[in-house]
């Protein structure tokens, strides 16, 4: 329910204009969240089977980059030409060497197409995941979450010198967040009488977080992986506020006996259950919502190449029926799979 809750919010936030309130509210936590999950989530029997984690993280993340990374590559020039990609979201066809790296790139998980932009997560998550595995099998649950914040911290010292470790920076990050994840499973599980996050189900506490993320956005406005070394605490803070924040919602959704309230609940499961469907295919969906406002409102077709939404008519409203048409999408794959 939570990865529901999250991939519906990094819908709704592509489909914000920049600069927008709500977005930068929405930035402050949801992929944060993603990392910290899937910690949650980590069992601990491949501690004892570091092969079986390996194959299992280069099937779910490593091969759906490849899968569809490289036909998007051999689509490039056709979408080119079609105002799918253009000068507006400066993009330019691809000599054949060029197309050649393009594929070679997403055997490494590098250089995804622009319909894939969202997909820097999946590289992000499969490196914070052997990072946090060697950490957590190594040093044990609590010195994980030092050793991988202890990590984010020298990268950023690092980062004046050697430009190229913002991306470590932001896998030693990610594998913070999901340590922070697996340490809560644990003492979750362990029902700690401190563990005052597993009571948050009421309003109040849940509200007070809310209200949290919004002092932070207000005071510190910032996506994860702007983080800078006087402001990653307080980033990580404000997240793991937003974090607890949709826990809280959630645990209020599984503890309501309404038929609404179940009924949204499980659908929360399902998309949450299909989220790289929606990562894969949310942009390519703004295509179309983009297509339709040309259409109605007389644009020129150049306009098609702009990535992700036209802001002008978002700001009006059309940013519900980019993220609808991104999240519905996932529908259409249940549809297929009743057939």
């Amino acid at each position: 329910m939570a990865k529901g809750m999250a991939i519906i919010l990094v819908v709704v936030g592509h489909s914000l204009p920049l600069e927008n309130w709500a977005r930068n509210y929405i930035y402050m936590f949801h992929v944060p969240l993603f990392f910290y999950v899937s910690g949650y989530c980590f069992k601990e029997k491949y501690l004892n089977d570091a092969l079986t984690f390996v194959k299992r993280r280069l099937r779910g993340l490593w091969w759906p980059f490849v899968k569809y990374g490289i036909p998007m590559v051999l689509l490039h020039n056709v979408l080119c030409a079609i105002h799918v990609y253009g000068p507006l979201c400066d993009v330019v066809p691809y000599t054949l060497p060029q197309m050649g790296v393009a594929v070679l790139k997403q055997f490494a998980m590098s250089g995804a197409e622009p319909l894939l932009g969202a997909y820097w997560f999946l590289n992000t998550l499969f490196g914070a995941s052997l990072l946090f595995y060697g950490c957590r099998r190594l040093a044990g649950s609590k010195w994980a979450v030092a050793i991988l914040l202890a990590g984010s911290v020298a990268c950023l010292l690092l980062v004046p010198y050697i430009g190229g470790l913002r991306i470590v920076f932001r896998m030693f990050l990610a594998g913070t967040y999901m340590a922070l994840g697996h340490l809560f499973a644990g003492m979750e599980s362990q029902e700690d009488r401190f563990m005052i996050l597993t009571r948050i189900k009421r309003p109040i506490p849940v509200i007070l977080l809310a209200a949290l993320v919004a002092v932070g956005e207000w005071m510190l406005p910032h996506e994860m992986t702007d983080a800078t070394l006087p402001t990653l605490l307080p980033c990580i803070l404000t997240a793991l506020a937003g974090i607890w924040m949709l826990w809280g919602v959630c645990q209020w959704l599984l503890a309501a006996g309404s038929r609404l309230m179940v009924r949204l609940s499980h659908v929360l499961d399902f998309i949450g259950n299909h989220t790289l469907t929606i990562l894969t295919w949310h942009f390519l969906c703004f295509k179309v919502v983009t297509l339709l406002i040309i259409l109605l409102y007389g644009l020129p077709m150049d306009q098609l190449e702009v990535l992700p939404i036209i802001e002008e008519q978002a700001a009006q409203g059309w940013w519900m029926v980019y993220a609808l048409a991104g999240v519905c999408v996932v529908f259409l794959k249940k549809q297929k799979q009743e057939r």
